[in-house]
């Protein structure tokens, strides 16, 4: 049998608010000027991740946001922290030197970035396991194919106030907009 610990209203207040965090931007003439991380874990360790990072391409800020929801571990949404954003601009580069481009071709990098980053994981995983056989190459190389995460990446390109959400998995975003007083 199992107790559980009611916790008081401080206590509560405490755990909602120990992994939140805002992030002033210094950043001339940008559009966004705060943003806030709020992590609430159900498990511990932790087994989401998140990453924020601003990407310049011709002067024009590509800000991207990214909530991993690791699943069987913290493997899988770790290794989406430090490698998505590289996949995903490394397909966006000829796109936007485009001098134009569609919301499509976008969404095509997104997809293929995604998709290519999954079978790195996963193929190419196993594949250097087979390759090398060794303890740390099982760990390195194949728990984040093993463990799992879903996926909402947001991107906010400035030139053309373009936005882009991709999901993977049951993960959902929402858009928050403030009203100024002059829009009643």
């Amino acid at each position: 049998s199992q107790s559980i610990n009611i916790l008081t209203e401080e206590a509560i207040e405490r755990k909602l608010h120990a992994n939140e965090y805002s992030y002033a931007v210094d950043r001339e003439n940008s559009e966004i000027q705060r943003f806030d991380v709020s992590q609430l874990p159900s498990i511990d360790p932790i087994e989401d991740s998140h990453v924020e990072q601003i990407l310049t391409n011709n002067g024009n800020d590509v800000w991207f946001y990214g909530v991993f929801d690791g699943h069987g571990g913290s493997y899988t949404s770790s290794k989406l922290t430090t490698d998505l954003i590289p996949y995903v601009a490394r397909y966006l580069a000829p796109v936007f030197s485009k001098p134009e481009y569609s919301q499509q071709d976008i969404n095509k990098s997104f997809q293929d970035a995604f998709v290519e980053l999954d079978n790195d994981i996963v193929l190419n995983g196993f594949k250097d396991l087979f390759a090398a056989p060794s303890r740390e190459t099982l760990l390195e190389k194949t728990l984040p194919a093993i463990s799992g995460s879903c996926c909402l990446l947001t991107m906010y390109a400035t030139k053309n106030s373009m936005l882009t959400i991709s999901i993977t998995g049951d993960s959902r975003a929402i858009l928050v907009s403030r009203a100024h007083a002059s829009d009643n």
